[in-house]
């Protein structure tokens, strides 16, 4: 009997010692790569952020009339030789292959320890070990509306021409001359970025979002505007799931709601509620986002067809 016992307690050690200690570990695994992947993604967009932020503030070259124009590109190009994956390529009206390409270098040095003397190199912002997704999976966009992007006759705004319809740089106005791209002082300004979807994010059944990687995008404060977008073929419209507190994706429910209650006399139902901002899906405008406006930085393909994930901020 004490050796039966003996042996059963051997045999269930051996099998316990081949449990998970969490039912759910092979998951956690998987949810914890998906959050390094959006990390990553909202660290770049952070950068790119930070550097078109001294473009259209002024402070680029000590040209304080330099400024941002419509479909302004911003990506990392690991095949420029000067990139290394850690600068970012800084693209003048999307056209990635004119000479008006800057690279902002993200580290002091280069690997062979050479002095970087782009814009951006005096000091080391990307960490060591770090290095930015290529371009022809993630990209960055400056939009520039006419009109709030909620309104359904929106469009791209129009800069300065002259005669035969190329952009003026500077505008006289006054005897000032300012900068002639529309995005100048423009509210209807947005900072877009789009990273094409790993295949192994994508359920292979319905071919829809990994849950996985939807649980690591939740659990984003709804502030970073951050979600999966993917395209609906029966609405023919780009899709948002995510967290997103962003004006344009209330707008018509504030308006409605302010309409309604603009006489109540108690201020607690009298202003549209803070929670009623933060949203978990978005049917984005079609005007501004059409089928194919998600391309990679050569405008030559579509990234985003079997989904992106997507951010969306005021710039």
């Amino acid at each position: 009997m004490y050796l039966l016992m003996l042996l059963a307690t051997f045999v269930s050690a051996i099998y316990g010692y081949n449990l998970s200690v969490r039912p759910d570990y092979d998951r956690d695994i998987a949810v914890k790569k998906a959050k390094g992947i959006v990390y990553r993604f909202n660290f770049q967009e952070d950068m790119v952020n930070s550097f078109l932020g001294r473009i259209a503030g002024g402070r680029y070259q000590d040209r304080a009339l330099y400024c941002v124009w419509p479909n302004d590109t911003a990506f990392a190009d690991k095949h420029n030789e000067f990139n290394e994956e850690t600068s970012l390529v800084y693209a003048r009206k999307g056209d990635y292959s004119t000479s008006e390409n800057q690279v902002f270098h993200m580290r002091k040095k280069n690997s062979k320890g050479e002095e970087n003397g782009a814009e951006f190199s005096s000091d080391d912002y990307l960490a060591a070990g770090r290095k930015f997704y290529d371009g022809s999976i993630m990209v960055s966009r400056v939009l520039c509306l006419n009109k709030p992007m909620e309104k359904d006759d929106v469009s791209t705004c129009t800069s300065a021409v002259d005669e035969e319809g190329h952009d003026l740089e500077l505008v006289e106005n006054n005897g000032v001359f300012q900068s002639g791209s529309c995005c100048a002082s423009n509210r209807n300004r947005y900072l877009v970025t789009y990273r094409t979807i790993d295949s192994r994010w994508i359920n292979r059944i319905h071919k829809g979002i990994s849950i996985d990687l939807l649980k690591a995008v939740v659990g984003r404060a709804y502030t970073d505007n951050i979600g999966v977008i993917h395209w609906d073929e029966t609405k023919e419209q780009w899709m948002f799931q995510g967290k997103i507190n962003f004006g344009p994706v209330y707008a018509k429910e504030l308006e409605e709601y302010e309409n309604i209650h603009r006489t109540d006399e108690d201020p607690r139902t009298r202003y549209y509620p803070i929670a009623f901002r933060n949203r978990s899906d978005w049917a984005m405008p079609k005007r501004v986002f059409d089928r194919n406006f998600f391309k990679d930085y050569k405008k030559s393909r579509n990234i985003c067809d079997a989904g992106c994930l997507f951010k969306i901020r005021f710039f």
